[in-house]
């Protein structure tokens, strides 16, 4: 009869100990940084959908400094269609579409522009830089991470094709290929 009274003791004393912490007031912890996701392909066609609210919208200008140590403005690129795209080296599809990127770029009406945000997903100046020089496309180091802010997006590789006009007419979020592109580069191109 004893040991049933101080296992019940026991219980009870446990219950109230749990009760006890689960109703303390937890200490505010900050709120993590939102980590971008890595997509592989879904595309969103803005030219025929507002998707990301971005249907039709004049681009967000940015000027950024280059791996070749030259300033560039985005609006500067306006006599091709841009293709803009956001990249990290420790994003597999973004390192596997820099091929397709580098052929549309090679096109005598695109300008392709990438841009690597300072720390999304391990991007590393050096390390990007090593990386993008292999290509020919305009490559702009985002040290702030500030055309996240003009450019909002949770997946990488982000990609813009703009028009002439500035405006942006397809976003698609994750990776592409250098086919679904061309399309996409070749459907603006002809609107002038």
């Amino acid at each position: 009869m004893k040991n049933m009274r101080v296992t019940i003791l026991l219980a009870v004393i446990l219950v109230l100990a749990l009760v006890a912490t689960a109703c303390a007031p937890e200490e505010p912890r900050p709120a993590p940084a939102p980590t971008p996701k890595v997509e592989e392909s879904p595309e969103i066609d803005n030219m025929s959908q507002n998707t990301d609210g971005m249907d039709h919208d004049p681009a967000p200008d940015f000027t950024l400094k280059g791996f070749d140590d030259q300033e560039h403005k985005l609006s500067d690129n306006y006599e091709n269609v841009v293709v803009l795209n956001f990249w990290a080296v420790g994003c597999p599809p973004c390192v596997s579409e820099m091929p397709d990127l580098d052929k549309i770029n090679d096109l005598d009406y695109a300008t392709v522009i990438t841009v690597a945000p300072n720390g999304v997903l391990g991007n590393e100046y050096e390390q990007s830089k090593n990386f993008i020089q292999k290509f020919g496309t305009v490559a702009l180091w985002d040290e702030d991470r500030s055309t996240l802010d003009l450019y909002p997006s949770q997946y990488f590789p982000h990609t813009y094709v703009i028009d002439r006009t500035g405006t942006i007419r397809y976003a698609i979020r994750g990776g592409t290929t250098y086919d679904a592109l061309k399309e996409k580069v070749d459907k603006v191109n002809e609107l002038g």
